[in-house]
């Protein structure tokens, strides 16, 4: 299991994100991927089983993982609004009181991760 944290209270911006007023608007996550070689096959179909957490909502597999097959390495582009809801998302960022906790487990090994989340602050 990789495990790291965005700490996203740095962000000049936080305050007005974390408002109730907000709304996310997209939510980007960039994992740089290095796959080892298992049975004579890089990447191979055991890829599938791959699964990502941010905090203590469920495991998700990503179905973007598809492309990774026989790749040595890349750079995988999630959506996560397309995995969990907008207030799941902010309410793990409220009770990591501005730190996401993130997890990814199985077979590929995570180089890198960036998370760029957009959020829109709506007038009172």
């Amino acid at each position: 299991i990789s495990s790291w944290k965005f700490d996203l209270k740095a962000n000049p911006n936080y305050s007005k994100f974390i408002s109730c007023k907000s709304k996310i608007k997209s939510a980007t996550l960039k994992l740089g991927l290095m796959c080892p070689i298992k049975h004579g096959q890089i990447c191979g179909g055991d890829i599938f089983t791959d699964e990502i957490k941010i905090g203590t909502l469920p495991k998700k597999r990503l179905s973007e993982l598809h492309s990774f097959i026989g790749q040595p390495s890349g750079v995988l582009e999630v959506n996560l609004l397309d995995y969990f809801t907008e207030s799941e998302i902010i309410n793990q960022i409220r009770l990591g009181r501005g730190v996401l906790p993130m997890q990814y487990q199985d077979d590929a090994l995570i180089t890198y991760a960036n998370i760029d989340i957009v959020a829109e602050h709506t007038a009172p």
